[in-house]
């Protein structure tokens, strides 16, 4: 059978019909719905996994097209992707390769089904789930016919370029547009193409009910900080090899990570919330009422005083519009500054920070609070859009220079790990209420396993770098909140590790642009080729960092605030031309 037995229109025209006879959403709305989940929210930077599972889909099912508890959200996905791309018992992913007309991935949820599948197989280990066992079950959820006796793939579903991998590939290419790390890849062997839907399932059944028997045994809150709850497990026994393997992400390929652990910790208080009703049951779920906030830091512009403000985070996968804090001095409504973050508002003070911080906020029936949490230290990265002032931006990474604010009881483990030559700093300044500011802190070694007995782990874990190479890039012409740079003014990497050399690859566009051997800890001249997409990969000593630059043409500049600009206006005309100026923003208004 050929896609002409299939109506190319299948995708736009037809509407899945439920049991009852109710409209159900479309492939393409339900496409659009798992795109924005699992990157809205995300910073620049961070890893993407299209982590599909009967959960996210009973989620997504709930934020986009309201509660329905009677409902079985994954039915209804099935139902949508069958009627779109299934026929006579073949299906045809060819039909939803490339992008659509906004320039979004039409596959996404035709690769969402094959995670799905591979995320309902109980196995603890990735290689035991058979090729044979994997495509038994996703016929069975696509409701397609084998090709044959001996081969299981369904119907018309090709290997290789005639099969699923170009879909992975286009879904690759689209996060790296936008700034975000690819995590999809095959397996080896007959294994390969199982292998892609397997590696985008973060937090398998096995490893959840290990999680749970972690968590029941611990006393960690209702709503614990995500990079706390992953630096306690960090220091748990007995983890499987995958989450602990998952664990050691570090900065901001950490993100989805700790969206993931902070999720099974939710279902796992879920689950004992039950009492008997149905696990899908929305009545009974226990969700985050909670947006978590981290700490900017800044200093008055006259004054010079240093100043602690709240910097609220977006969670992923749920956009929010008209969410409003009840603050000191009024209602103030959070506004998103870049991707994963909103603008810094209020203000924090030493009390908030030893009992934590409860915000109260309205405009979402999910979420009653801004919520700051308790801790005895924070480490701030400097802000690349903002010079001289830090933030909670991520952990930061080898060669990197941050800044500490700690309770004063935890100099003593600061001083222990300078002596033993694992970190130094610049200046130790008292702040306010027992708190003290460490600035230009970096870190100089990796032998943080040697040291003895401190009085924070946590401390410890949130400063022994993950990996002993990152990737820095300084200078150029940074343009704010979309983490990119002016292609006439491109950035300069360096490549920071511990070992006495490196190798970076710069490639664009499958293209390698350069490949060599570097010093580390010295800038790198590399042969930019205009506006596009770079990926930047160093290696050294078996361990290795990506990172990706993004260079843009002065046309594809965002235009700037009418705020920013002003309303100081100058008009004039020159050589039959009309020119209009506005700030900083000159336009020309045709023939005068």
């Amino acid at each position: 059978m050929t896609i002409n037995a299939l109506e190319t229109k299948a995708i736009s025209v037809l509407t899945p019909i439920s049991e009852r006879g109710r409209a159900l959403p479309t492939y393409r709305q339900w496409n659009d719905a798992l795109i924005e989940f699992f990157t809205y929210g995300a910073p620049v930077g961070s890893t993407i996994y299209l982590n599909v599972s009967d959960r996210t889909l009973q989620q997504i099912g709930e934020q986009f097209w309201g509660e329905a508890p009677q409902l079985d959200w994954s039915a209804d996905y099935l139902a949508a992707v069958r009627t779109a791309l299934v026929k006579d018992g073949c299906v045809f992913p060819e039909m939803v390769r490339g992008l659509d007309k906004q320039g979004r991935p039409q596959g996404a949820a035709f690769l969402g089904v094959l995670v799905l599948v591979a995320a309902r197989m109980d196995s603890d280990a990735e290689q035991s789930i058979s090729e044979r066992d994997y495509f038994t079950r996703l016929n069975d959820a696509l409701g397609t016919e084998p090709t044959n006796g001996q081969i299981k793939r369904p119907k018309h579903m090709s290997t290789g370029a005639e099969g699923e991998e170009p879909l992975w590939q286009v879904w690759a290419a689209y996060l790296r547009s936008r700034g975000y790390l690819p995590t999809a890849s095959g397996g080896k062997g007959a294994w390969k193409y199982v292998g892609y839907a397997v590696s985008q399932t973060l937090i398998r059944e096995p490893e959840k009910r290990r999680l749970f028997q972690v968590f029941e045994g611990r006393h960690w809150g209702t709503d614990p900080d995500p990079e706390l709850l992953v630096s306690f497990l960090r220091h748990e026994d007995f983890l499987p090899a995958h989450v602990r393997t998952l664990l050691g992400r570090h900065g901001l390929a950490a993100e989805d990570v700790q969206h993931a652990v902070a999720e099974v910790y939710r279902e796992w208080q879920e689950r004992r919330h039950e009492d008997g009703h149905d696990a899908r049951s929305a009545a009974h779920r226990v969700l985050s009422r909670h947006l978590q906030a981290g700490l900017y830091r800044s200093e008055h512009w006259r004054t010079g005083e240093v100043q602690y403000t709240l910097f609220p985070r977006q969670p992923r996968g749920l956009k929010l519009l008209d969410i409003q804090l009840s603050l000191p001095d009024g209602p103030q409504t959070l506004l998103v500054e870049r991707p994963g973050y909103y603008a810094p508002l209020g203000e924090v003070t030493p009390t908030h920070l030893e009992a934590g911080l409860q915000v109260p906020l309205t405009g979402h029936p999910q979420l009653d609070a801004l919520s700051l949490p308790a801790r005895s230290f924070w480490t701030l990265r400097a802000d690349p859009d903002n010079a001289g002032a830090f933030a909670s931006l991520g952990r930061p990474t080898v060669g990197e220079h941050f800044l500490l604010l700690v309770r004063r009881e935890l100099r003593e483990d600061l001083l222990s790990f300078r002596e033993q030559g694992l970190m130094q700093w610049e200046t130790e300044q008292p702040w306010e209420g027992g708190w003290t500011e460490f600035t230009g802190v970096m870190v100089t070694a990796n032998h943080w396993s040697d040291v003895g007995p401190v009085k924070s782990r946590e401390l410890l874990d949130a400063l022994r770098p993950a990996s002993g190479i990152s990737i820095g890039v300084g200078s150029g012409l940074r343009v704010p909140q979309l983490g990119a740079w002016l292609a006439d003014a491109p950035p300069v990497p360096t490549v920071h590790a511990f070992f006495a050399e490196a190798f970076l690859t710069v490639s664009k566009d499958g293209v390698t642009l350069f490949a060599e051997t570097v010093e580390p800890n010295k800038p790198v001249n590399v042969p930019w080729a205009g506006a596009g997409d770079y990926e930047l990969s160093a290696e050294a000593r078996g361990q290795g960092q990506v990172r990706l630059v993004k260079l843009l043409d002065w046309a594809e500049l965002p235009a700037p605030s009418a705020s920013l600009l002003g309303t100081v206006t100058k008009e004039w005309q020159a050589s039959g031309e009309a020119y209009r100026l506005t700030g900083a923003q000159l336009k020309s208004g045709g023939t005068a």
